[in-house]
């Protein structure tokens, strides 16, 4: 299909890069001269300056998109934590440094008022719980009034009709960890006394994944992602607005757009990553427009706007945190006047932006680059910003060099501001409002603006003021559920890829393997079964949904897998030199088979294997040489340097698999689904690794990147010999981290699993689906990975599989669901067996 994207924010950005690489024609237009939407970047006598958000939190998300694409994040940006996240300041002179230290926070809880770390620690599980549900839907369409009520008892449970204020109000007592506590919706435009309580998942989202900064500013990742898709054949026009949503009067469809110059873009579906009320308002006619209706549009609640100075000092100031909250002498009153009583404070509270305390190179030596931040009523109100701003502007510089930074007016040489009408006039944004629509409840999920427009069947919509709603994790969200809506380019023909090569289907046919060999052909699969079930059980039930000759030929790759791994597995002690020697034989022997000679059950059942399916020789040999890196003592600088022995050792395996399991479409959709298994395996390998530290150090092998480790100040020295490491704080976030990595992974690979043929999908998925379920133990364990073993138990693993078997259209084929079934049986026999390694 040919998609156009209107606009280039995050959101928009997003959802061209996965359909673009879903298969679609994808051209995003840009009115401005640079892309990103609100994520512009302004450069200024050396400075540089994000226009836009400066606070990245859930990094997963942004992994996902280039794991997608078959690329690596570190590749196109730097993303770093920030410690501390805040630093939030008030009118009395206290100051609470809020990051991930759970110590610290309880220490400064304490220090502001006894008896209220109790109180924190309630409010902290409330954010988790509603992060588990909340966070659950962020990436799910609410087109259907059934998605909304299919959630509702869970939002009755966890009380998202109380605030985010009421929710921090109700288990602390003192006003000021009350506004700790409770500003995050600010970040996304919503008064934290109207913002549905769900929202305090922020919280939880921020002690778990922590919060991150890309090196040169948010600019650089909006420069990746416009990259990102271009590298892989999307298009970005900039300087080019769009004046209309041309809609064909006949079907009801949008067939296109109409730029300013009069030119007309045909297109089969349009996504609007523009502001939803100027979309319906502006672009789209009024009489294709019966739900969102100018009066529609208008009875919405828009969030507040905001007044920003960027500016550059020619001195540093190192007191200044990257992030600075700065509480003025009202909470609740001024956020009344901000968004109720939409007028004008004289009082303010702020947020002051230092990105060079974190990267010194968005500004000249010795200097430091900022913004200051003030929340605003939008346009709604009575404000005539060309009078007001300049005093404000004032108010603000006076305010800072008051109370937090001496002598700043003389030490100030360049600036710049945005106000209202900035939002309103250059980003197109409805009565210039900073987040579109408000996160109030009644504004959420089924109630806010539709991801798929009700009107106009093919335009949908990404961005802050749909579905979930504002910040990165948000915007980023949307284009998924947008990609998701859109679904997968349709293939030319429905036909199975070829994909045995020239080379392999002209092997020669050893002269004892004839047709009539059966009992020599059933003892070679019974021998590679039983290697398979003995070690690796999760494929060995996942392959139970897979019909019997694909199941021999899974079972024949593994086997081949296991016996090189165990070469240096299972020999641990011996000379690496003899280990070296042993694995060259075992290549040789896999050379002899290849060329028609194989010797023994695994080699025969190999030959077999990739004569029918067209296995590349490539791909046994990429397996071997990362085997091949294990005799020695495994280092990784990078996670680019680990992802490559990932690829050897388990992306390999994946494509190997999806030449067996097959692939339905074109070459292209081969391609395709080759990436996504790779990218699979190597969310596995990762699995392997974060659950096996323990057994690894014990050897003397550490896996996880040095870069890594040193980003959460941890020495590979303490992973190999300090058994006290389990139980430090910074550990875990490096787990987190890695878990995140590992999810998101898994995560990026799972679109793939619809291009295999439909007998091999619940196979793919099972493995998937119980793979993952690793990193939950990981969690539950606490991230204990020395003294502990993640498992899976069997209830568990029987629930997944019976999820997978009942999700496909179709029932299995008697010859899948009689091991199934079987092995259901045996597990209800023998309860002793609760636990099945992974």
């Amino acid at each position: 299909m040919r998609i156009i994207v209107v606009g280039s924010g995050f959101g928009g950005l997003a959802a061209a890069i996965r359909l673009q690489a879903q298969g679609h024609e994808v051209t995003v237009l840009e009115q401005r001269d640079q892309p990103g939407g609100r994520a512009y970047v302004y450069k200024q006598d050396g400075f540089t300056f994000d226009g836009g958000p400066t606070i990245i939190t859930a990094p997963w998300l942004i992994d996902d998109l280039f794991t997608l694409a078959g690329k690596k994040t570190s590749d196109y940006v730097r993303i770093v934590p920030i410690d501390p996240f805040y630093r939030i300041r008030f009118e009395d002179g206290s100051v609470f440094t809020y990051n991930a230290d759970r110590e610290s926070l309880l220490r400064q809880i304490r220090q502001f008022r006894a008896g209220d770390e109790a109180g924190y620690l309630k409010f902290l599980d409330a954010s988790e719980a509603v992060f588990d549900s909340g966070m659950a839907l962020i990436d799910k369409p609410f087109g259907r009034l059934g998605a909304m009520l299919k959630v509702l008892p869970d939002l009755i449970k966890l009380r998202a009709d109380r605030t985010v204020a009421g929710l921090a109000n109700k288990h602390l007592k003192d006003d000021r960890l009350r506004q700790v506590f409770s500003f995050h919706p600010l970040l996304v435009g919503g008064n934290p006394f109207q913002t549905t309580s769900i929202y305090a998942l922020i919280h939880h989202l921020e002690q778990k994944w922590g919060v991150w900064f890309a090196m040169g500013g948010t600019g650089k990742l909006v420069e990746a992602f416009a990259k990102l898709l271009t590298d892989i054949g999307g298009e970005l026009r900039l300087s080019t607005r769009v004046e209309e949503i041309v809609v064909d009067a006949a079907s009801g469809k949008a067939t296109g757009v109409r730029l300013a110059d009069g030119t007309v873009l045909e297109a089969d579906a349009v996504v609007s990553n523009g502001d939803v009320a100027f979309t319906y308002k502006k672009l789209i006619r009024p009489e294709f427009r019966k739900t969102y209706t100018d009066r529609k549009v208008d009875s919405l609640d828009y969030s507040m706007s905001l007044f920003v100075i960027y500016f550059g000092t020619d001195r540093t100031y190192e007191d200044i945190a990257h992030h600075e909250i700065l509480m003025g002498p009202r909470y609740r009153g001024l956020l009344d006047d901000i968004f109720n009583a939409k007028t004008l404070s004289k009082d303010f509270s702020l947020y002051l932006h230092r990105p060079t305390a974190t990267d010194p190179s968005l500004a000249p030596p010795g200097c430091d680059a900022w913004y200051v931040l003030s929340p605003v009523p939008h346009l709604g109100g009575d404000t005539d910003w060309t009078k007001a701003a300049q005093g404000y502007r004032d108010a603000i510089i006076a305010y800072l060099e008051e109370r937090y930074m001496p002598g700043l007016s003389k030490h100030i040489v360049t600036e710049m501001r945005i106000d209202p009408l900035h939002f309103r006039d250059v980003l197109s944004s409805h009565l210039g409002s900073a987040f579109s629509v408000q996160p109030t409840l009644l504004q959420s999920a089924w109630f806010r603006p539709h991801n798929q427009s009700e009107d106009i069947p093919n335009l949908y919509f990404a961005g802050a003021g749909t579905h979930p709603g504002a910040g990165l994790p948000g915007v980023i969200s949307s284009g998924k559920i947008v990609a998701d809506l859109i679904g997968n380019a349709p293939a030319d023909s429905r036909r199975r890829t070829g994909n045995v090569s020239m080379a392999v289907a002209s092997m020669p046919r050893p002269d004892f393997l004839k047709e009539t060999d059966d009992e020599l052909v059933r003892s070679d699969a019974q021998h590679c079964e039983a290697i398979t079930r003995a070690h690796a059980r999760t494929f060995a039930l996942a392959s139970s949904f897979l019909p019997p000759r694909k199941r021999r030929g899974a079972f024949a790759v593994y086997a081949f897998c296991r016996l090189a791994d165990d070469i240096v597995d299972r020999n641990r002690d011996k000379d690496p030199a003899l280990l070296t020697a042993e694995l060259d034989l075992y290549r040789a022997g896999v050379a002899d088979a290849l060329a028609g000679n194989p010797d023994g059950p695994v080699f025969r059942e190999l030959w077999r294997c990739v004569r029918e399916y067209g296995v590349p020789a490539e791909l046994l040999e990429e397996l071997l040489n990362g085997v091949a890196c294990d005799l020695a003592p495994a280092r990784y600088r990078s996670w680019a340097d680990l992802t490559g022995y990932c690829e050897g050792v388990a992306a390999s395996v994946g494509a190997m698999c999806t030449h067996i399991f097959g692939v339905v479409g074109d070459e292209a959709t081969r391609q395709s689904a080759v990436k996504y298994a790779r990218t699979l395996g190597v969310a596995m390998q990762l699995t392997n690794i974060l659950r096996d530290v323990g057994e690894d150090a014990a050897i003397g092998r550490c896996y996880l990147p040095d870069e890594d480790l040193a980003t959460f100040g941890i020495t590979a020295e303490r992973v190999l010999h300090d058994p006290s490491l389990k139980d430090d704080p910074q550990w875990h976030r490096l787990m987190r981290h890695e878990v995140a990595r590992a999810r998101a992974l898994y995560r990026a690979a799972s679109p793939g699993i619809a291009l295999l043929e439909p007998d091999a999908q619940r196979c793919a998925r099972a493995c998937a689906d119980g793979y993952a379920a690793i990193l939950g133990a990981i969690e539950r364990n606490n991230y204990d990975s020395f003294s502990v073993r993640a498992r899976v138990g069997n209830w568990k693993r029987a629930g997944l599989l019976w999820s997978v078997w009942r999700s496909g259209a179709e029932v299995p084929p008697a010859d899948v669901q009689g091991p199934v079934i079987e092995w259901g049986a045996r597990l209800l026999s023998r309860p002793e067996e609760m636990v099945l390694s992974a």
